[in-house]
């Protein structure tokens, strides 16, 4: 068993999740693969309360970090870390839940699961 293979097999079969909705009056659809650790680690760095906060700022990491066109290249770039940060917060906010809110614990949940 090759355990490394395997891993990369496992990573390569994760499916995208969408965001579709205008920016500037065009419509675009944005992807992105689920949140990695390694993905947290670097928001953490910038944002070390986000994953209790959820702060706009680390949003537009993961944005950054993450989205991608419908060939796989990413959208964004650290150049556009000024205007993203100068979007209305709901559009932020829209597009990140779109990517990825089906990877984020609400505490409750987390309650419910370290109480089980």
């Amino acid at each position: 068993m090759d355990i490394r293979a395997l891993l990369k097999e496992e990573i390569a079969s994760y499916e995208a999740n969408e965001w579709a909705g205008e920016i500037a009056g065009q419509q675009i659809t944005l992807y992105a693969k689920p949140m990695s650790p390694a993905d947290n680690a670097r928001v953490l760095r910038k944002y070390p309360n986000f994953n209790n906060t959820f702060e706009f700022g680390g949003m537009v990491e993961y944005l950054i970090l993450k989205a991608t066109d419908a060939d796989g290249k990413r959208v964004f770039s650290e150049q556009d870390r000024p205007l993203l940060m100068r979007l209305n917060q709901t559009k932020i906010g829209e597009m990140f839940n779109a990517l990825f809110d089906d990877q984020v614990v609400e505490d409750e949940q987390e309650k419910k699961v370290g109480n089980s």
